[in-house]
């Protein structure tokens, strides 16, 4: 039930988030020229990938992206989390992995993304969520952060970005051991490195 509640609140919020950044992306002739001129630039505004990062943190994860304005766009995501996946690359890197999960899990992540320009390659800010779900525990990021996207060739992109992330773990009990120093709020810096193919 606790995961049922703080789910739909990280849902409600992102789509409110989302709502608001898309009530406010009005095109103009020359963007409308932009999208719909001649069946090339029109057949590209969705990209499927993944993240080559959270293979290292033990995710598998889909990710769709939309762009519904010129330099605004949107992506969603679902992910298989695996039997000792960790929350940060730091800790796996850095802290001998003492920071994993026991058993699977489940990630959905939504994220709005601002672009410097019109184009495929151009670097943006993002605002974003990313919720987790495991047997012992829920966790929910609220990230900020920069990414630079390229084009190689006509198809294939390629995704970096970091953010700054305050995240909130919540115990499903008191016994919980999933983390040793285990703490309810952190701060995180993730990275990602996504890869994607324009259709």
């Amino acid at each position: 039930m606790r995961f049922f509640i703080s789910g739909s609140k990280a849902v409600l919020f992102s789509f409110f988030l989302f709502l608001t950044f898309f009530s406010s992306a009005q095109l103009t002739d020359d963007e409308k020229n932009y999208f719909f001129d001649d069946n090339t630039i029109s057949s590209s505004k969705n990209i499927i990938k993944t993240d080559l990062v959270g293979f290292v943190q033990k995710e598998i994860v889909v990710l769709w992206e939309h762009s519904y304005a010129p330099k605004i766009s949107f992506e969603a995501g679902v992910g298989i989390l695996a039997d000792g996946y960790s929350h940060s690359l730091w800790n796996k890197l850095l802290a001998d992995n003492k920071f994993v999960m026991d058993g699977s899990g489940v990630s959905i992540s939504l994220q709005n993304r601002f672009f410097y320009r019109k184009g495929f390659s151009s670097p943006y800010v993002h605002f974003g969520i990313k919720h987790r779900r495991f047997s012992q525990l829920t966790s929910t990021d609220y990230l900020t952060g920069l990414g630079m996207q390229y084009l190689v060739g006509n198809r294939i992109k390629v995704d970096f970005a970091f953010s700054l992330c305050w995240r909130r773990q919540n115990p499903k009990d008191d016994q919980t051991t999933a983390f040793e120093d285990f703490d309810n709020n952190t701060i995180d810096v993730p990275l990602s490195l996504k890869i994607g193919y324009l259709l």
